[in-house]
């Protein structure tokens, strides 16, 4: 059942690992010193994992060489591939001294970004995994956006690809990037937060150093926790409309974030969330905490929610355990009004444990909101989702966030499915 949180809150108690994430011990002197005076001005580093990538590295490297901003360097770490990555990448260094390549036995894509990190000299910062492209212009766009505001990074949309095509990012991420906003707060703007991921950014490395240093290890989803920092600590932020990477969603499914249905994935998915929500209530107050659990709701977790059917039996026991958890983060009943009503039910039945109703709700279609009708009753506007007859399900978990019940009794929005009657 979805309840209301107990006494206290996020980041009420600083325990040591989260002041580690959420504030980087200053810098000592003489390594800031280093820093600086081997920094080299105008340049973008690009770091690069790379583990078992051969039929993708060489056109990611060639997307980052080939930029129109030519001052990169591009920094990659064979992370002890076994399929002819590394000669690859030797190969291609040899042609182009831009490009230079590190190896490590396989310790994961974060120690390989610590470990490129160590290497990059750059007055910039970006990243790119080994099966990704930068698209053309990408970083022209996201430097000359920072050296015109000033502002401690730029982050831009991206689009999927599939074999050779291109297609949309996730609904949420198209419409966080529908406006330019220029040297923004993200406080006044936290819709910005949904884009999470590393590769959409350019950060100016003295901001990187101070504010988000370096990668947790290991796990599936530290993109979350070097985005809580960074938007926690940001003073201002360029968010561009134009997509500048092209992230690859692999026909085998073997890209880490592609894993759903993996029991460890799951644990990690939602812990690094928890954690990111912890740094953000640290960090900058309860404003971005609960911006961005709302959009944990309604959007980070629908791949993970929605996979009740196909989903092993450790893994639907884990997700039983892992949403009881998440799910009494919420700091009170009225919060759940900001999540949709499609996910809200989801949730209560896998709360409850009723894997059969959960399967059933999926299958009749209940995860696309739009093809339903909605009702005007007194207080809001409804959904008559599947299973709204079923007297055990309270009934706000139906109900309509409000910006919905008022555009649609204002007539600025239309409903697909249209209106029926209580």
């Amino acid at each position: 059942m979805l309840r209301d949180l107990l006494p206290g809150g996020p980041g009420d108690e600083l325990t040591p690992r989260l002041g580690v994430l959420a504030r980087p011990a200053p810098l000592p002197s003489r390594e800031r010193r280093r820093r600086e005076k081997e920094r080299r001005e105008g340049v973008v580093s690009v770091v690069m994992p790379a583990y078992n990538v051969a039929p993708y590295i060489a056109d990611a490297v060639a997307s980052v060489l080939g930029q129109s901003h030519r001052e990169v360097e591009l920094v990659v770490v064979d992370d002890g591939s076994t399929d002819g990555t590394r000669q690859l990448l030797e190969e291609l260094a040899a042609s182009d001294p831009r490009l230079q390549v590190h190896t490590q036995a396989n310790g994961g894509p974060n120690a390989a970004r610590n470990l490129a990190l160590n290497h990059a000299r750059g007055e910039f910062l970006t990243f790119l995994d080994g099966d990704d492209v930068v698209l053309p212009g990408a970083y022209a766009r996201l430097v000359g956006s920072l050296r015109a505001t000033g502002s401690d990074f730029a982050q831009a949309s991206y689009l999927r690809l599939r074999g050779s095509e291109q297609e949309p990012p996730m609904p949420w991420i198209s419409r966080a990037h529908g406006q330019e906003l220029l040297a923004a707060s993200v406080t006044d703007r936290p819709s910005m937060m949904v884009n999470a991921v590393q590769w959409s950014k350019v950060y100016r490395r003295s901001y990187w150093d101070e504010a988000v240093r370096e990668f947790a290890e290991p796990g599936y989803y530290q993109d979350q926790l070097v985005s809580a920092r960074a938007f926690g600590h940001a003073r201002a932020v360029d968010h561009l409309v134009e997509p500048t990477v092209a992230w690859r969603a692999r026909d085998d499914r073997s890209s880490m974030t592609q894993q759903v249905l993996s029991t460890a994935n799951l644990r990690d998915r939602f812990r690094t969330a928890s954690e990111a929500l912890d740094i953000l209530a640290t960090v900058s107050g309860p404003k971005l905490h609960d911006a961005r659990l709302t959009q944990y709701l309604n959007n980070d977790f629908g791949s993970t929610i929605r996979r009740v059917e196909e989903a092993p039996d450790d893994y639907w026991q884990a997700l039983v355990a892992e949403v009881r958890a998440f799910t009494a983060l919420v700091p009170k009943q009225a919060f759940w009004d900001r999540i949709y009503p499609q996910h809200k039910v989801v949730y209560h039945l896998i709360v409850e444990e009723r894997r059969s109703d959960a399967i059933a709700f999926n299958e009749a279609g209940g995860r696309v909101m739009s093809d339903f009708p909605y009702l005007d009753l007194e207080d809001a506007c409804y959904l008559r989702l599947p299973l709204w007859d079923d007297p055990s399900l309270p009934r706000h978990l139906f109900r309509l966030p409000p910006r919905f019940t008022r555009g649609l009794r204002s007539g600025e929005r239309e409903w697909p499915a249209g209106r029926v009657d209580a």
